[in-house]
């Protein structure tokens, strides 16, 4: 993440959930050509069966893909990746300037620290031309993306909202997505700056998390270490 970010999650002491239609990718959400064929043979298969053949509301096709189409916009999500190391592709991806910082968490930790609302997981990479996405479970398709985005090795934290006033008052509704508040000192490890961060940006990472007291060790990343030979 970068610097601003951080400094709104130490100022809020709360996680920022995005709108997943706002992640920047148009196929968050949406489900694959097997799947759309997949819903037409169910679908087809419900109008043979029923006796009332007039459906006001639609076919059932037409009502699941239309459902589906707002789910994006009903569903906030946080993003983590999972790795034994670090991952230099990922810092050249999401730090930009070499001012960038990455927050180091485990699994257990970080389900630990949400309300019993939200739901975690890994995202599955599929091939969107073959692979049917389950579509009895309105988390599927944002809990899937494309192959392209394999090398994320993404954790997928998601606030299913559908609407709905959240019922936790950790989770406070903003533009474009939720905050949800955390005890940091719980959530957080220790924070990694840029492997070639000056030495100002480590310092001012390392003041902001002794004023806002989060106990975390601060230091920067060793991937810019020089060989031993």
């Amino acid at each position: 993440m970068d610097l601003a970010k951080f400094v709104s999650l130490l100022t809020t002491r709360a996680m920022f959930f995005t709108r997943a239609d706002k992640l920047g990718d148009n196929f968050e959400g949406s489900l694959t050509s097997a799947t759309i064929a997949a819903i037409a043979t169910v679908s087809e298969q419900i109008i043979s069966e029923a006796e009332d053949k007039s459906f006001p509301n639609g076919t059932p096709e037409q009502q699941i893909r239309n459902a589906f189409k707002q789910f994006p916009k009903e569903n906030f999500v946080s993003c983590w990746h999972l790795n034994d190391h670090e991952s230099a592709a990922m810092w050249r991806l999401y730090s930009l300037l070499n001012q960038g910082l990455a927050i180091q968490t485990t699994y257990e930790k970080l389900a630990a620290a949400l309300p019993e609302e939200i739901f975690l997981g890994g995202v599955i990479y599929a091939d969107y031309e073959n692979v049917v996405i389950p579509f009895n479970n309105t988390l599927w398709p944002v809990m899937h993306k494309r192959m392209s985005f394999r090398h994320e090795n993404e954790v997928r934290v998601v606030f299913p909202s559908f609407g709905k006033t959240p019922n936790s008052d950790r989770i406070n509704e903003v533009d474009y997505g939720v905050q949800v508040t955390v005890d940091l000192n719980e959530l957080v490890e220790s924070v990694l700056v840029h492997p070639e961060s000056p030495k100002w940006f480590l310092e001012v990472v390392a003041s902001l998390v002794n004023r806002y007291g989060m106990k975390a060790d601060v230091q920067r990343s060793r991937l810019s270490e020089a060989p031993i030979l």
